[in-house]
């Protein structure tokens, strides 16, 4: 019956007299009359206020109006997977774009006859550009210029020691071909190295610091890396067990790289995940069941531990038609010219503390590169050890990416696996040592600490001292890359690579 009288055409009307005298009047209808249906699902009209009394919605009504309500959170669920797809869609073309323009560099530069690393030139290129962009358009159209590429940029930063591995992976392979009274000596001049070099580093920055007196700025803390998604483990699990069975049932080299690769990937996500990075180094982590996985598969197969290595890591270089014969390690290394660009838009970002402190970064990090590299020749060469060793350590102070470039410059390409083991070997080190020999020689504040500690063991050192030390980490990031940078830039000047190479030996 009250469902009756709720729908009568007299209930109606007379909700209609409500409405008309509230538009004619300006009173609107009362507050109090609108009545919650969060309970039946059904919007009742509010009536005025000589119309109000107790109402309840039609039971007829709650069903028809309950169904709808599951409605929205579809309409969610595909606009968020419509904005996966976008976010998927724009990672993709960014990576392509900075591989493309790195390959293009390439292959351009040598086929004009030019020696000097490509990644280098297109880092600096996309560094003046940017520089250009902001100085004649304006900041926000560089950041939006930078913004096209964000996602490769993050993609790097959360993937870097992936793309460092492989030539650390097939150390094993190339220590078989050195002397043990050599590795010795190796070990020596690492260690000796890495102390000399920290405590010239921070001294020289101390200096140069009492010299400018510059007033330290509060910087922001860098953003940590997202987490790697579900997905990604389950893909890689499912290539590593799929390419394993294939490699065995068919014993064919493409699946052998394919599970390679996969056992690579797997091994850094193992790596990285919070537990096991909390004991170990996600680099030394990966290097060491990649080989456990390249000497279980060679023992079935019959291909051996080194042999494994050796498909590994086959040397031939990227090219469309040199596709069938790249190893894991080959197709992980095509990428390290993109992390080098990328180093571009770090700079970038960071160019407000480098105008600030210009002087400070500048002095240390040069003064650092030279003492490094020029030191490390002469021990190599007082030490008796060859041309190529002594090459390959050159630049351990350096990332294993701008590291391999001087190796090679250097002319001793074939020894840039040597060269990996040597830094991740001084950035363990580094990670141990760093904050005792920093407090020994009264480095204080943090861009001193920073500089000197990234100027001479890289990524490792800077992740021990940021770990206790959170405010040096914006001078360690900077000078991590620069460091790197400053040392190519200086090995390609022709006078000093001819003299490191006069210290070492010709090739």
């Amino acid at each position: 019956m009250l469902a009756r009288t709720l729908a009568s055409p007299a209930r109606v009307n007379t909700h209609a007299r409500s409405i008309r005298r509230a538009r004619t009047t300006g009173v609107r209808p009362h507050a109090s009359a609108r009545v919650s249906t969060a309970s039946f699902g059904t919007v009742v009209p509010a009536l005025g206020r000589d119309e109000r009394k107790t109402v309840v919605p039609p039971r007829r009504r709650a069903t028809a109006r309950v169904v709808p309500l599951a409605r929205p959170h579809a309409r969610t669920s595909v606009a968020t997977r419509a904005t996966e797809a976008r976010e998927h869609a724009h990672l993709v073309a960014s990576v392509g774009a900075l591989f493309a323009l790195d390959k293009g560099l390439e292959n351009g530069l040598k086929a004009a006859g030019v020696s000097f690393p490509s990644a280098l030139i297109g880092m600096f290129g996309a560094l003046v550009i940017l520089m250009v962009t902001e100085k004649l358009v304006g900041e926000d159209a560089a950041n939006k210029l930078k913004s096209t590429v964000s996602p490769a940029l993050n993609w790097i930063t959360s993937w870097l020691p992936v793309f460092y591995v492989p030539s650390l992976v097939v150390t094993p392979l190339v220590l078989t071909k050195i002397a043990p009274s050599a590795i010795a000596k190796v070990l020596v001049i690492v260690v000796v190295g890495f102390v000399s070099t920290i405590a010239f580093s921070a001294t020289s920055a101390n200096a140069i610091r009492g010299m400018t007196g510059t007033t330290l700025l509060p910087v922001a803390p860098a953003k940590a890396a997202p987490p790697t998604e579900d997905y990604v483990y389950k893909m890689w699990g499912g290539i590593l067990a799929v390419s394993t069975v294939a490699a065995l049932a068919t014993g064919a080299n493409s699946a052998k790289v394919v599970t390679m690769l996969a056992a690579t990937v797997c091994s850094f996500l193992v790596g990285n995940s919070p537990d096991v990075k909390a004991k170990m180094n996600p680099i030394v982590t990966t290097s060491v069941l990649a080989n456990v996985y390249a000497a279980a598969l060679g023992l079935v197969t019959g291909d051996g531990w080194m042999g494994m290595l050796g498909l590994y890591r086959t040397g031939v270089p990227f090219g469309l038609n040199n596709i069938a014969g790249l190893g894991a390690g080959d197709i992980l290394m095509t990428f390290l010219g993109s992390v080098i660009l990328s180093f571009a838009f770090k700079v970038f970002e960071a160019r407000k503390i480098i105008a600030r402190h210009a002087v400070e970064i500048f002095g240390c990090l040069v003064s650092t590169s030279m003492f490094a590299m020029f030191t490390t020749a002469v021990a190599g060469k007082y030490l008796g050890l060859s041309s190529a060793l002594t090459a390959a350590l050159v630049p351990r102070s350096v990332t294993v990416a701008l590291a391999i470039p001087v190796t090679t410059l250097l002319g001793h390409p074939e020894m840039v696996s040597v060269t990996a083991a040597g830094v991740v070997l001084t950035g363990l080190i580094g990670s141990s040592l760093c904050i005792p020999i920093l407090n020994k020689v009264g480095a204080k504040d943090p861009i001193t600490r920073g500089l000197a500690t990234a100027a001479s063991a890289h990524g490792l050192g800077t992740a021990a001292l940021v770990g206790s030390e959170p405010n040096a980490l914006p001078y360690c990031a900077l000078a991590y890359a620069l460091s790197g940078i400053i040392s190519s830039v200086l090995v390609a000047v022709p006078f000093i690579q001819a003299a490191l190479i006069g210290i070492i030996g010709a090739a």
